[in-house]
């Protein structure tokens, strides 16, 4: 966990929203919970600490740094970012090499699914209504698709309990304490979240974001 905080320490995220995003994209936090989703909860934001990197590093044993290959699919923005993550992480000592496959090859088919199996990936979330829809599968330790192959039983609890909850301040609180159980284990760096832009005619109203690329229309109203 140190390690993968030590990562999460190394990167500069409001440079890496600005050089791929020209800005258009909100901070991450290495916890699930978009802020498009009601309710997200608020820690203390992450942001660049090189000594404190080095610091968990050392901790971790590898005071050294150490030598790994980060796969991901290019061109584009995820080849990009990579780049990135390998000058950052290079500041505190560790050797990235990076192997950029083709979209179709990095995710694969059947039995052979890269994204799922490389030691160190970055891999490519599309939007989601809910943040269950998120951690249920990516997250929790039974999920179809934990490509990081995190396992935790408070979580995986946790998880439950915040789906089976309807009430809305009960729901607040077992977010936060979501929230802060990823955080602190760091199973993936989750640097930005994307914004999704739309064009919307001056007649319409009440059109809310959320975490999902789809269309909620249920509040929303016409001149």
């Amino acid at each position: 966990a140190r390690v993968r905080q030590a990562v999460a320490f190394a990167l500069d995220r409001p440079a890496i929203i600005s050089n791929i995003f020209a800005g258009r994209a909100q901070l991450g936090n290495d916890e699930v919970f978009s802020p498009a989703f009601p309710g997200s909860p608020s820690l203390p934001q992450r942001a660049q600490d090189l000594a404190k990197a080095k610091q968990l590093l050392a901790e971790a044993g590898h005071s050294r740094g150490f030598a790994a290959t980060l796969t991901t699919e290019g061109p584009g923005i995820f080849s990009q970012y990579a780049t990135l993550v390998q000058s950052y992480v290079g500041q505190i000592g560790i050797d990235l090499s990076l192997d950029v496959e083709s979209t179709a090859t990095f995710y694969g088919s059947g039995a052979n699914q890269p994204w799922l199996t490389v030691p160190v990936g970055i891999v490519d979330w599309a939007a989601r209504a809910t943040p269950e829809q998120l951690y249920q599968s990516a997250y929790t330790s039974g999920g179809i698709w934990n490509s990081s192959r995190w396992a935790d039983p408070t979580f995986d609890k946790l998880a439950n309990e915040y789906e089976a909850t309807l009430d809305q301040a009960s729901r607040f609180a077992l977010a936060k304490q979501l929230a802060t159980v990823q955080q602190e284990a760091t199973p993936a760096v989750i640097a930005w979240w994307k914004d999704a832009v739309y064009s919307i005619w001056k007649k319409v109203h009440n059109l809310e974001p959320n975490g999902s690329y789809f269309l909620d229309l249920t509040a929303t109203w016409l001149d």
